[in-house]
């Protein structure tokens, strides 16, 4: 606040909000001071009250003075409450964050474990229905040697060389069979079944005894002479063909 001293002994406010003020109440007595000459005890008798002129300007820097600290102290009051909004907010929202994470965490341990949980369910299931295949296809292939030792097997087998051979479609045909096999096929077998393909296919059919010997449960090869083509229907084979048949029947079963 800069003040300016007149010859008149006043104070006048510049570069403030009063300077209009006092300007409008102080100017006429200074003017009048200046250019009028007048006596000494008409100066005294109308010359304002300078205590009284000072009060009133430091009533008025006063109040302006509260006013600006009242402005000041709502300013400050109003950013701090600001500041502690922010900070509420921020530490509402980090709080949130932190009880997410934490939900999220759990959540993907209790999936992580339930994942597990699942995979070693799965693991020994696949292994309960491995143990059951094998278990089947030990008593399948002790059934089949139990089998082989009956005449139903003797009526198979011919069977199984006359659907073999058709297969093939007929001609000239090398058989093999176990050692133990090779006294169910005299020619006049072979020569029965080779006439009934010859029939079917309209191809002159010859079957004969093959000298290699078949290591298998049972069941038979046959061979075309020109080695082209050739049908493998052992034990074996035949029930590996059907192992995913028993498979799936077996996964019906458990599931």
């Amino acid at each position: 606040m800069v003040y300016q001293k007149l010859s008149s002994g006043f104070l006048i406010l510049e570069e403030s909000p009063l300077r209009n003020y006092y300007k409008n109440l102080i100017e006429p007595l200074i003017w009048f001071s200046l250019t009028e000459k007048i006596s000494q005890q008409d100066y005294e008798e109308t010359r304002p009250d300078d205590s009284l002129a000072f009060s009133r300007i430091k009533e008025e820097i006063q109040k302006i003075a509260d006013e600006q600290a009242d402005k000041i102290i709502n300013e400050g009051n109003n950013q701090a409450k600001e500041i502690l909004n922010a900070a509420t907010a921020k530490a509402q929202q980090e709080k949130s964050n932190i009880l997410n994470q934490a939900t999220t965490a759990t959540e993907n341990i209790r999936i992580q474990e339930v994942s597990r949980k699942k995979l070693a369910i799965k693991m020994d299931f696949l292994k309960y229905r491995d143990e059951i295949f094998q278990e089947i296809q030990i008593e399948a292939k002790s059934k089949i040697q139990k089998y082989t030792k009956t005449a139903k097997y003797k009526e198979f087998l011919v069977k199984l060389v006359e659907n073999s051979s058709l297969s093939i479609g007929g001609g000239k045909l090398s058989l093999v069979v176990r050692k133990e096999d090779q006294s169910m096929f005299p020619k006049a077998e072979l020569s029965k079944i080779a006439e009934k393909v010859s029939k079917q296919t309209g191809n002159k059919t010859e079957i004969q005894i093959s000298k290699d010997e078949l290591v298998s449960l049972g069941g038979l090869k046959l061979v075309r002479s020109d080695q082209k083509l050739f049908v493998d229907n052992s034990f074996e084979v035949r029930l590996e063909r059907n192992t995913d048949i028993i498979r799936t029947r077996l996964l019906k079963l458990l599931s």
